[in-house]
């Protein structure tokens, strides 16, 4: 399924987006960071370990903390203090110590790699755009504000969106629906009336669905649908998504200048 036509898609009145590999494609410029940090580490350790070792424990450390969320992260509130606890816990594996000045130094080169991988794609700034020229388009995300802020600003999304709902920072994360029904009252607009485009099957897709509104699955790989209820539709990029969805709204009613962006924002062409 890639497509639905749009005679056949549901009546809507916002558009709720994800940001990570939805909006912004993040993935890869994680993985350059990691490889970079990898190398980095050993070095700041005076010891010799193979990358390949360290990223595996990475990965396999950050997934078992962030699965355990509430009880293992949670409590050490700022993604810097997450960062640096998965950090710690990921080389301990590896048998490499570094100082606080080290660690530090790591975590921050970490997130400063992977924000400059990130660049602007014209064509998908026109067309969100063009889309908010007819319904207000918005993002729950369950990062921290000015992190995904930022990342919608290399991106040149800024200004697109309103509201930004960012879980990290209240302490309430997709799939809980909670963070869906605050985005839903932002807008004044029912669940029933919303989309929600996401990449990730648990915590937008399978959580959308959980709080009534409508998903579109971000999914470049042909797999089967996983368990749970299908999404409406499912596009390989998030430009073929926008794209359809401005061509079925186009043909379904005309532009609000209620749902225009300011001339000021949301048409940065070039990262900062």
């Amino acid at each position: 399924m890639t497509h639905i036509p749009p005679a056949q898609w549901p009546d809507f009145d916002a558009i709720f987006f994800d940001i990570d590999d939805t909006l912004v494609q993040t993935e890869p410029g994680w993985e350059l960071a990691l490889h970079a940090a990898c190398l980095d580490a050993p070095r700041y350790a005076g010891a010799t370990v193979d990358p390949a070792l360290l990223a595996a424990s990475y990965k396999h450390t950050s997934g078992a903390l962030w699965a355990d969320y509430s009880r293992a992260l949670a409590p050490l509130g700022s993604l810097d203090a997450i960062r640096r606890h998965v950090w710690n816990q990921a080389l301990a594996a590896c048998g490499l110590h570094l100082t606080s000045g080290q660690l530090h130094r790591l975590v921050a080169d970490f997130g400063i790699r992977q924000l400059d991988t990130l660049h602007p794609d014209p064509h998908l700034i026109q067309l969100l755009q063009r889309l908010a020229s007819y319904v207000p388009l918005a993002v729950i995300s369950n990062g921290p504000t000015t992190l995904q802020r930022e990342k919608l600003t290399r991106a040149g999304l800024d200004g697109l969106f309103d509201p930004v709902l960012c879980g990290l920072d209240d302490g309430v994360r997709k799939p809980d629906p909670h963070l869906y029904s605050r985005g839903c009252s932002t807008l004044e607009t029912p669940p029933g009336r919303c989309l929600y485009v996401g990449d990730d099957w648990t915590n937008d897709i399978a959580g959308a669905h959980q709080a009534g509104l409508h998903p579109i699955w971000i999914q470049p790989d042909i797999v089967p649908l996983l368990t749970g209820p299908a999404p409406i539709a499912r596009f390989p990029t998030i430009t073929a998504c926008a794209s359809a969805l401005l061509q079925h709204l186009q043909a379904s009613r005309r532009p609000s200048a209620e749902h225009l962006p300011s001339p000021l924002t949301g048409s940065r062409t070039e990262a900062p």
